[in-house]
């Protein structure tokens, strides 16, 4: 069984870059052209619920995936900062940068297409589990 609900693809700490002094941001909606309702907490936005859960064999929901996730955001989330304290970037943290733009690719939704394809070729195996 999965273990978090809230599977982010926007990480909570890039728009918590966005914030306003009491943590809050508005959402805009580029399609409509408007803003969405009133300001929200970067941990109720820009996610679904278990959007990283992946079943095994119809038997197991596990979200590996979102764990993996969680722990590379906390990692990333430390040289974002940094960076953007110090105006400056290592090249640990260019590559952090670049891990962080690969990630985003596959969480977002434009990318659903494509990533459930590779869901569906790991999970349809029989694994004899």
């Amino acid at each position: 069984m999965s273990n978090s609900k809230r599977h982010h693809y926007i990480p909570q700490f890039l728009l918590k870059n966005f914030a306003d002094d009491d943590g809050l941001l508005y959402v805009y909606n580029k399609q409509e052209d408007r803003i969405i309702g009133k300001k929200q907490s970067p941990k109720s936005i820009f996610f679904e619920n278990d959007r990283n859960t992946v079943t095994f064999a119809g038997k197991f929901d596990l979200d590996n995936l979102e764990q993996l996730y969680s722990a590379l955001d906390g990692r990333l989330a430390i040289d974002v900062r940094d960076v953007l304290k110090n105006k400056t970037v290592s090249p640990e943290e260019l590559v952090s940068i670049a891990l962080l733009a690969i990630m985003l690719k596959w969480r977002t939704p434009s990318s659903d297409k494509e990533f459930n394809i590779l869901k569906e070729d790991i999970t349809k195996e029989d694994w004899n589990l």
